[in-house]
């Protein structure tokens, strides 16, 4: 997997309101409740899916060669479900589950790119995405009364739990994706496992629950925090990108 530029902050930025649907997200009672509605600014909705949105429900990272990847599609999902806008969900969602959802483990390939056959060209999946994709299904299912896309939800989690959560020295964590991260992968580098922070995506932990319970999202919650605290390298005291949490220690991979 290499480095991303991220559909979400890319978007928001290139047409300006960063800031209305930032708060939206962060303000929302996520872990007590379902996401309310976003207060749009006029016409923020319809130009986001005029710029990011194809008719076929793929979502463009136009800051990084209209590729398409996972993390982008669960960052539409969500954005749906604040617009409140189900068919554009189910696009959005359908697209995803066709071109994506091609592993055989449940997973989602990270990588579309639209100038080459096949389409998928990196199958690795970016736990991240998964997280984003299955935080929106619990999102969907509790706004529109869908049962089937809460079943959806627990699946996705539950697939990825089985597939990247692994025991370690700071609690059960997330592996960045199914493949190059763990300490067998990352022999030749004698740093494995390795992890990203910012795939903790906190507020899906805490809303995933109501999908699977049976995962340990306290000790994925418990662990995320411990790296934080841990992972502060350098005259700045902030996290790298990529981390090695071999021997229960955090520094940079």
């Amino acid at each position: 997997m290499t480095r991303r530029i991220r559909t979400f902050r890319a978007a928001f930025a290139a047409i300006g309101w960063s800031l209305a649907a930032g708060v939206a997200l962060a303000q929302t009672p996520m872990a007590s409740a379902q996401m309310e509605p976003a207060t749009w600014p006029a016409g923020t909705w319809a130009g986001w899916k005029s710029a990011f949105l194809k008719p076929e429900g793929r979502i463009v990272d136009n800051a990084n060669g209209d590729i398409s990847h996972s993390e982008g599609q669960g960052y539409g999902m969500l954005l749906a479900v604040l617009a409140d806008d189900p068919a554009t969900f189910e696009r959005i969602y359908g697209w995803t589950r066709r071109e994506l959802m091609v592993r055989p483990d449940g997973l989602a390939a990270w990588k579309w790119e639209p100038d080459k056959t096949p389409n998928v060209t990196d199958r690795n999946n970016a736990s991240d995405g998964e997280l984003l994709i299955a935080w929106a299904l619990v999102e969907a299912a509790e706004r529109w009364n869908k049962p089937d896309y809460l079943n959806d939800a627990a699946r996705l989690a539950t697939d990825l739990d089985r597939a990247v959560g692994i025991r370690s020295g700071l609690g059960r964590v997330f592996l960045p994706g199914v493949d190059g991260f763990s300490a067998a992968h990352r022999e030749k580098e004698a740093d494995g496992p390795v992890v990203n922070p910012s795939y903790w995506v906190f507020p899906a932990i805490d809303r995933l629950g109501r999908a699977a319970p049976r995962v340990d999202w306290d000790g994925y919650r418990a662990s995320g925090y411990t790296l934080l605290r841990m992972a502060k390298f350098g005259s700045a005291g902030l996290p790298t990108e990529w981390v090695s949490i071999k021997g229960g220690q955090a520094t940079p991979a």
